[in-house]
């Protein structure tokens, strides 16, 4: 699979997802900057319009710029017991996100899924499509740049080059910016990196009448041949339940981007 240029910021890859075309998934992370002992931040400072460079406010029409005007971004509930609910016109469903803690409690109710494994974190997301949504990436976005110093960017790039490779082996592709970035037509892309939905350790279909397993159980990952085999099963809004699961290495790239850089306090990923 060839990877298409991007032309366009990365929320634009996401309209059926999150129901605007310009509507950034970090809107619904907040927490991705930190983990789950960071100390409070003030609402207004979790996605206020200081925190935007002037050329990436969002207009007022789209989700984040009525969210900025509304002054209504709230972060996200870590190690929720049941799925956060999100309601688009064009997606409706669930999102989790779980985060290890340390030490990790005995009834800790996301234990199997860890155990014996290193990762620290995985992204859940469980819905249905209302209206074709093409194709479908994932991923994460800044809303300014992280500002990276000579000597980490130059960590960061041979990261990236080994998260390529991985990617590579893996039969899927990746893009990414490491700074706020601006086209020849004037449109801002946002430090960001996006894989396509196929990239994900599990991608599950649930047919028309049948309950979806819980968002909160335990999944194994799939082999790409698996996903592909789940995604081939027909048009996705004719699924009553897709959910997918996010981790591992390739994320850990874009966390070692946010801890190396001097603008970002603390990460946790």
């Amino acid at each position: 699979m060839e990877s298409e240029p991007l032309t366009r910021s990365l929320s634009s890859y996401l309209p059926s997802l999150l129901g605007e075309s310009e509507s950034p998934l970090s809107s619904y992370l907040p927490s991705f900057l930190g983990g789950s002992e960071d100390p409070p931040v003030p609402e207004q400072d979790l996605l206020g319009e200081s925190a935007l460079p002037k050329e990436a406010v969002l207009p007022s029409g789209t989700l984040t710029g009525r969210l900025l005007a509304q002054n209504s971004a709230k972060p996200m509930e870590l190690n929720a017991l049941k799925g956060i609910p999100i309601e688009t016109d064009d997606f409706s469903g669930a999102l989790l996100f779980i985060h290890r803690p340390s030490p990790e409690p005995d009834n800790w109710p996301y234990r199997q899924g860890f155990s014996g494994k290193e990762r620290c974190w995985e992204f859940r997301l469980q819905g249905k499509f209302k209206t074709d949504p093409g194709q479908v990436y994932f991923g994460a976005e800044l809303t300014q740049s992280v500002g990276l110093s000579w000597t980490a960017m130059i960590t960061v790039n041979w990261m990236l080059a080994i998260a390529t490779t991985l990617a590579s082996a893996r039969g899927v592709h990746f893009d990414y910016a490491l700074e706020m970035t601006e086209l020849d037509n004037g449109e801002i892309v946002r430090p960001h990196y996006s894989f396509p939905l196929i990239a994900a350790d599990v991608v599950l279909r649930t047919p028309d009448g049948q309950s979806p397993p819980p968002l909160t159980g335990h999944f194994e990952k799939m082999s790409l041949e698996e996903i592909h085999r789940f995604l081939s099963l027909g048009a996705l809004q004719f699924t009553s339940g897709l959910a997918w699961v996010l981790r591992d290495f390739y994320w850990s790239a874009m966390c070692a981007i946010v801890s190396l850089s001097p603008s970002v306090t603390r990460s946790s990923c």
